[in-house]
C-alpha cells in the first residue's frame, strides 16, 4: 500500500488524490486544496435569528490535521472561506483565529467566492493572497459559481461552490449522506469542506453546474468521501481512472 493509500486517499484523476474530509492533495504542486469553507456560518445564521449551536463543525481541527499530515507548500481555498460580511467580534476572532493557525506553515491562497464579497473590506491584513483563478501547470482552480473563466486545453479544472453530496444506504438498510467530489475527465468538483453547508445532490446535478464544466459528454464518476478515507461509488470511465488495486473501492469501505 502507498503512503498516500494508507491515508485514506484516493487518486481521483493523475496527480490529482482526493484526501478525507473533502480536500484535494497535489503532490507534485505540494498544494492542499479545500472549498467552501464557510467560517463563521453559525455566528452568521445567529446575527440572522438562528439559534442553532455556535461552533465550526470541527472545521479548523481537520484542516490542521491535513496540513501537519501533508506540509504542503501552499493551501488554496476554492471561494467561500467566510460565510457572510460584517462579522460580529466573536464571528471575527473565529475567522482570524482559524487562519493565524493554518498560514504558520503554508502560504494560503483564496480563488474568491461569492460568500467572500467583502472579505477584503472586513479584514484588510489577513495573511491571504486573493486572486480570481489559480493556475498552475495541469490545473486551473475558481470557485466554480460561472463558466466565466480562461481553461487552458492542457489543463484539468478545479471547482467549488456546488456542495456535492451523496446518499447511500448501508446492509441495515441506513441512509447516510457523504460528501463527494464528481470526476469528469478535465474537470473536479469539490465537496463543501464546511459539514454545516447543505449540498448539491449527485443524482440532480443542476444545468448551471454542467454549464460550468463545460457540458462534458459523460457523466461523472463520484467519489465519496467520510473522516477517514476516499471510495468509489461510481468510478469514471476505465481510461479515466488511474489504476491502484489497493485502495479502497467500494462504499461498504467507508466507517
Amino acid at each position: 500500500m502507498t503512503p498516500l493509500a494508507a491515508q485514506g486517499t484516493l487518486e481521483l484523476l493523475p496527480g490529482i488524490h482526493a484526501c478525507p474530509g473533502g480536500a484535494v492533495w497535489l503532490p507534485s504542486l505540494s498544494a492542499l486544496l479545500v472549498a467552501d469553507v464557510h467560517l463563521g456560518y453559525a455566528w452568521a445564521q445567529r446575527r440572522r435569528g438562528a439559534l442553532g449551536p455556535l461552533t465550526t463543525g470541527g472545521v479548523e481541527q481537520r484542516l490542521e490535521r491535513l496540513l501537519d499530515w501533508f506540509a504542503p507548500r501552499r493551501l488554496v481555498v476554492l471561494g467561500d472561506l467566510v460565510h457572510a460580511p460584517r462579522p460580529s467580534p466573536a464571528e471575527r476572532e473565529v475567522i482570524l483565529t482559524a487562519l493565524a493557525r493554518w498560514s504558520a506553515g503554508a502560504a494560503i491562497t483564496l480563488v474568491r467566492g461569492n460568500h467572500d464579497r467583502g472579505l477584503e473590506r472586513d479584514f484588510p491584513s489577513l495573511p491571504v493572497e486573493c486572486v480570481k483563478a489559480w493556475q498552475a501547470p495541469g490545473v486551473v482552480a475558481v470557485h466554480g459559481d460561472s463558466p466565466a473563466f480562461a481553461w487552458p486545453e492542457d489543463a484539468v479544472a478545479l471547482l467549488g461552490h456546488w456542495h456535492p453530496c451523496a446518499a447511500v444506504r448501508d446492509r441495515a438498510g441506513v441512509h447516510h449522506r457523504y460528501p463527494a467530489f464528481l470526476v469528469w475527465p478535465r474537470a473536479v468538483v469539490l465537496p463543501a469542506f464546511s459539514p454545516l453547508a447543505a449540498g448539491v445532490r449527485v443524482d440532480r446535478l443542476p444545468a448551471e453546474l454542467l454549464a460550468v464544466a463545460r457540458r462534458p459528454a459523460v457523466p461523472p464518476g463520484i467519489a465519496l468521501s467520510s473522516v477517514r478515507r476516499v471510495v468509489w461509488l461510481r468510478p469514471p470511465a476505465p481510461e479515466v481512472l488511474p489504476q491502484h488495486p489497493s485502495a479502497p473501492s467500494t462504499r461498504e469501505d467507508l466507517p
